[in-house]
């Protein structure tokens, strides 16, 4: 089954969302201090990451804005 581009961006705009939540309720040093939420922000960045790349490879065009 092949997603539309709207999936991915959806996605990445979910875990963006994500990771700011999670950021604006915890401090640095709380960050630091705890492996689960560390853990948490790096699944988040994974999901980035993963429709990144499936949006590179059905929609190009839209991947290359997010480069850099």
């Amino acid at each position: 089954m092949r997603h539309k581009p709207e999936k991915f961006l959806r996605d990445i705009l979910d875990a963006g969302n994500a990771i700011r939540q999670f950021l604006d309720a915890h401090s640095y040093e709380e960050f630091l201090a705890d492996r689960t939420l560390r853990s948490a922000l790096r699944y988040e960045m994974q999901t980035i990451g993963e429709a990144l790349a499936q949006l590179a490879r059905i929609a190009p065009e839209l991947a290359d804005r997010f480069s850099d």
